[in-house]
């Protein structure tokens, strides 16, 4: 196991980012999102405050109103997950920025609350039944429930609460669950927690994905039926074969007269 880097306490590696996450950076980034400048200290501010700056006059953030979110952050608008996750990813803004940080917690909030509109009924109560242990598995209605027992309505708690929270059980906490589940002795975790204290343990992770564990098994099986062969160049691509073209015409064909 790698030896331990010094320790760091868990709250100053919050005030450190923290204090990226007042700047005027994050500031004009989401003046950027909302199409207006924004006042004040984002940290400071709350998730009704920034929904409201973007528009929204009428909602409740946990138990009602989620309807009127839905239709007003609807799919093409600058905060809508869609457009909040392209940012993320092939926009300007860094992941590992502040102003990165600022814009996953806005997804999140966006996300939780649309999510209330199912909450308790069919499609939210089979969600939440697909967490076997809310330390390992991680999804809306989890996330949901630690806001509302932390805050009631979330939507009044400040973003450096809402930071403090999330980063504590979904980011420390459960990562540190997550790797002894892998290993037994956690020599995968990037960090272990002591009384408070973070001791970096050295390791670098650059290139997490998650795969399709039956692909490589389902390519296997059209290669033995001789619907699938290796390219001719050794790549390690696959290509239809002549039959294979036919029986995929005749599915596609099946499909549009179902």
């Amino acid at each position: 196991m790698p030896p331990l880097c010094p320790a760091a306490p868990f709250q100053s590696s919050y005030i450190i980012h923290g204090n990226a996450l007042k700047s005027k950076g994050v500031a004009a980034f989401l003046g950027r999102l909302l199409g207006r400048k924004v006042e004040g200290n984002f940290l400071e501010l709350t998730p009704r405050q920034l929904f409201q700056a973007a528009g929204l006059v009428s909602a409740d953030g946990d138990f009602r109103g989620s309807d009127h979110f839905d239709r007003h952050f609807d799919y093409g608008h600058l905060l809508a997950e869609r457009k909040l996750a392209d940012e993320l990813r092939y926009g300007e803004t860094a992941y590992a920025s502040p102003e990165g940080i600022a814009c996953a917690l806005v997804l999140l909030m966006v996300t939780v609350t649309r999510y209330t509109r199912w909450d308790g009924g069919q499609y939210g109560n089979w969600l939440a039944g697909a967490t076997r242990d809310a330390y390992r598995d991680i999804t809306v209605p989890v996330v949901l429930r630690e806001l509302r027992e932390s805050f009631g309505n979330f939507w009044d708690a400040t973003w450096r609460e809402l930071a403090l929270l999330v980063i504590g059980r979904f980011v420390v906490s459960q990562h540190e669950v997550l790797s002894y589940e892998k290993v037994w002795d956690g020599s995968r975790a990037l960090f272990h927690s002591e009384q408070g204290v973070i001791r970096w343990r050295g390791l670098t992770y650059d290139d997490i994905v998650v795969g399709n564990s039956r692909f490589n098994s389902a390519v296997q099986i059209l290669t033995d039926l001789a619907l699938v062969e290796r390219k001719e160049d050794g790549l390690a691509l696959e290509k239809l074969t002549a039959e294979g073209k036919r029986f995929l015409k005749a599915e596609l064909a099946g499909m549009e007269g179902a």
